[in-house]
């Protein structure tokens, strides 16, 4: 209590030597804990600039007009004492006495000491009315959160935790560079929009002309088959007759006791959708003209040992197929293994495996046309009228279309997003849900005709993934219990080639 009377009778002595100075004077007054870097001198005449200026030119100050003299002229502003916590602080405009907001809130009618009529004002309850109630007048507005314990000495000088530091703002709330509506956000946003205006990979897919190409080529390339006849013929012949095919399936809680209701085959430029809902067995062993397919039928072409199949992960796929239809799948080449063995031939350290979408990004540009493609691209902005349909989509586009879909259909029909775990069993097929389907199959067949082109597998690394494929197909086919389609920290790491 005799510190403080002292420091507050130290006060009362300034204001009154300050009582016939400069206002300058006046307000440098009422900061009595100045603390200057360095000791003020007297700067020396120069005969050759004048009296009073130093010989660099600089004006300067007489020593002792202001507490601020002396740092002002080494270029140096003085730092201030916190009346609250003595933590010495950066002058601000507000000519404040405290810190922060928490010291100037803490502090308040605690004192218990007699202010002086220029302090009324700024300490609430020190004899006078504040208008601002107990938050001093340079920090009114703020949103002030203030502990109950005592000082913790954290870095402002005061018990600001790590949770709590966002509590408060400084004067001048929504001015500064990094407020939320301050004249830098608001530029950045500006900005933001106008890039958005012209830079296609800022607009939305549904206004990007390359991303709508990409949506019009799968609307194209899609068939949907709901039943035995002609249409069925056809795919399951060119299905047969192709060296290569992409296989992926839909259903319900996909497992051997999920039902499988949707089968995906893209063979040559066509991305079959066969309705195994609608048509249950005969859509793997019925057709309705065997001299169209030589005698074969789907499941036939499924276990041709001379037809490769391109799957994504196909444990599960290969467990309902076969516990559900009969099917047994041979030949299968798995992309997401192709992927890490790509990787690892290149020295990486690959211990996750990942998504369609980013073996798209990363594959896609160095298949036969796309790296050209991408690179034409960024010349100019073209619009949909500008766009040759029949040229092949860059990769950029087909990664944004690949993660919008699949987004869009999630919230669909993943249930912790409020979704519908039906969605697959509902017919007719939406737009979207349609385009996701086809997109699963069309997608492998551009990977692997990417990764076959820049030849990233040798003889070596081709027959690890071609083993482990086989391996992956009987991994859960072959247990008693059935396992579920989930995604978890165990079947996310990539498998030893």
């Amino acid at each position: 209590a005799a510190a403080v009377g002292v420091a507050w009778s130290t006060a009362h002595a300034l204001l009154a030597a300050s009582a016939g100075a400069t206002p300058r004077a006046r307000a440098s007054a009422l900061h009595p804990r100045v603390v200057s870097h360095r000791r003020s001198v007297e700067p020396a005449a120069s005969p050759s600039l004048g009296g009073g200026t130093g010989g660099l030119g600089h004006r300067h100050r007489r020593s002792g007009s202001s507490p601020f003299a002396s740092s002002r002229d080494m270029g140096k502003k003085a730092r201030l004492r916190c009346a609250s916590c003595g933590t010495e602080y950066k002058q601000r405009t507000d000519k404040s006495r405290f810190c922060s907001v928490r010291c100037a809130a803490v502090t308040g009618p605690s004192t218990g000491v007699e202010v002086a009529k220029p302090f009324k004002d700024m300490v609430p309850g020190a004899g006078g009315e504040s208008k601002y109630g107990d938050v001093p007048p340079a920090f009114a507005g703020a949103s002030v959160v203030v502990a109950a314990s005592g000082y913790a000495g954290s870095g402002y000088g005061s018990d600001v935790s790590a949770s709590s530091s966002s509590d408060f703002q400084w004067d001048g709330f929504g001015t500064g560079k990094g407020s939320k509506g301050g004249k830098g956000n608001r530029k950045r946003k500006k900005r933001a929009k106008k890039r958005a205006g012209s830079d296609p990979s800022l607009r939305p897919v549904e206004e990007d002309p390359r991303c709508t190409a990409v949506l019009q080529l799968l609307d194209r390339q899609c068939v949907v088959i709901s039943g035995p006849g002609p249409a069925m013929d056809e795919a399951v012949a060119r299905c047969a007759d192709a060296d290569v095919i992409a296989v992926d399936c839909e259903g319900v809680n996909m497992s051997r006791v999920g039902a499988i209701t949707l089968l995906q085959v893209a063979a040559g430029d066509s991305a079959y959708l066969f309705d195994v809902q609608a048509m249950g067995r005969a859509c793997f062993e019925m057709v309705s003209d065997a001299s169209v397919t030589n005698g074969r039928n789907l499941k036939s072409v499924l276990e041709d040992p001379r037809v490769l199949k391109l799957m994504f992960d196909c444990r599960v796929d290969s467990d309902a197929l076969f516990h559900q239809h009969g099917v047994s799948l041979t030949n299968v080449f798995d992309v997401q293994l192709a992927d890490v063995a790509a990787r690892r031939r290149n020295h990486h350290a690959v211990s996750l495996l990942s998504g369609m979408p980013k073996c798209a990004v990363r594959w896609l540009p160095k298949g036969p046309n796309q790296a050209e493609a991408a690179l034409a691209a960024q010349d100019t902005i073209p619009s949909s009228s500008d766009l040759n349909p029949n040229a092949p989509p860059d990769a950029a586009s087909v990664a944004r279309v690949t993660e919008h879909l699949k987004r869009k259909v999630k919230e669909q029909y993943a249930s912790n997003l409020g979704g519908d775990g039906e969605l697959w069993a509902k017919r007719p097929l939406a737009d979207d849900v349609r385009r996701y389907a086809a997109l699963d199959a069309w997608l492998l067949k551009e990977i692997y005709a990417a990764m076959e082109h820049a030849n990233v597998l040798d003889e070596d690394w081709r027959a690890r993934v071609v083993k482990e494929s086989e391996r992956r197909v009987g991994e859960y086919r072959d247990l008693e219990e059935p396992i579920m389609q989930f995604r978890c920290q165990e079947r996310a790491q990539a498998p030893d080639l």
